[in-house]
């Protein structure tokens, strides 16, 4: 691999500089591992077999090069390798001086936060976070905005220094981090920040011009409010009839999943109906559904989505499905729904899926 036949000169890759090949090849690797790629890929297990083979290195100049021990901590995460990632997580610690003191740069200190929240250890990963709160520079890079995106769960109680100003310049919120606060009269206003922090801008409408009445298909959901097993799993029932007299040859569904839900991959595999649905994508926060050709002289047609919530939400806020033909976008509708908090309980749901599942005590479907 190129990577590993770079001379030992310092190597300025922005956001980060690298004092070697070992610290180069590390962030490449965690980048690409990171963005779903893995050791199938022959370069990426080449690069991973040379960091292996120079884990001594890393080691002995741990305090001196941290990055490389950071890296391949990391890269031991992402491969779900869990005794290698104990040992090297119990190196890392002997990082935690240095950061105390200033001696770890801006991505060194995200690197190691997140290597702390994805296992588990809130504790340091609360600290690092902390100390990331007090760069000035901390939304200019990728790498520091994600790691205080994901590390903002486990800093609670801790006041941000961000002020929130609206109409006539009056200060409407000083943010506890984790904290929301809504204000309606802030409605067609300027809004304006000062200072550190993170703000949400939230707006219930759907930033569309497509049609928001169903003109052309008139759409029903069902399963809502309907738990099974557990209030954390629902069944969300779409069904779908053309209004207008021809038949729609490439309908799609995209489905916005709510704030703090995602689909359940093993279950929607045993629910997808081959006849009715061609295929399935699941995108960053929504999932495409690519239908069979739709007929108007059909009662309609039904598809039930799987999904489990993977956060808990106080206060959850509307989606959107949307129904369109794939060749002719003009064609269609955009449908608001919720998840509301509560549920009934429904115990018997083996029936709604085609094979038998199994929950274990933790409510996984296995």
């Amino acid at each position: 691999m190129l990577l590993s036949k770079i001379n030992k000169k310092k190597l300025n890759v922005w956001p980060l500089s690298f004092e070697n090949q070992y610290e180069l090849t590390g962030y490449v690797l965690t980048s690409l591992l990171d963005a779903g790629l893995d050791f199938g890929s022959t370069p990426l297990a080449q690069a991973y077999q040379c960091l292996s083979n120079n884990t001594n290195v890393f080691v002995s100049n741990i305090k001196k090069y941290p990055l490389s021990a950071i890296f391949y901590t990391y890269i031991q995460i992402l491969n779900k390798n869990v005794e290698e990632t104990q040992i090297w997580m119990r190196h890392l610690r002997e990082l935690n001086d240095l950061h105390e003191r200033n001696l770890l740069d801006r991505e060194a200190l995200s690197y190691l936060g997140l290597a702390y929240y994805k296992t588990n250890d809130f504790s340091n990963a609360k600290r690092i976070g902390r100390f990331l709160m007090k760069e000035s520079n901390l939304w200019q890079t990728p790498i520091s905005s994600y790691a205080i995106t994901k590390l903002w769960p486990v800093l609670k109680n801790q006041r941000s220094s961000l002020k929130v100003y609206g109409k006539n310049e009056e200060v409407v919120s000083t943010l506890l981090l984790n904290e929301t606060h809504t204000h309606h009269s802030l409605v067609g206003h300027k809004i304006a920040t000062q200072d550190n922090g993170c703000l949400l801008i939230s707006n219930n409408r759907v930033k569309t011009n497509l049609a928001t009445a169903s003109t052309n298909f008139q759409v029903t959901i069902d399963g809502l409010n309907k738990g099974f097993v557990t209030c954390n799993r629902r069944r969300i029932k779409i069904c779908i009839k053309e209004n207008i007299n021809y038949s729609t040859i490439h309908p799609v569904v995209r489905m916005q999943l709510i704030t703090g839900f995602d689909i359940d991959r093993k279950l929607m595999k045993k629910m997808i109906d081959s006849e009715l649905v061609s295929k399935y994508k699941k995108l960053e926060g929504e999932v495409l559904l690519f239908f069979h050709t739709l007929h108007s002289d059909k009662e309609s047609y039904c598809i039930t989505i799987p999904v489990v919530q993977k956060e808990e939400l106080y206060d959850t806020r509307e989606a959107y499905i949307r129904i369109y033909d794939y060749y002719n976008e003009d064609l269609n509708d955009v449908v608001p729904y919720k998840i509301p908090r509560e549920c009934q309980i429904e115990q018997k749901f083996r029936q709604n899926i085609k094979q038998h599942s199994r929950i274990d005590q933790n409510n996984n479907l296995i």
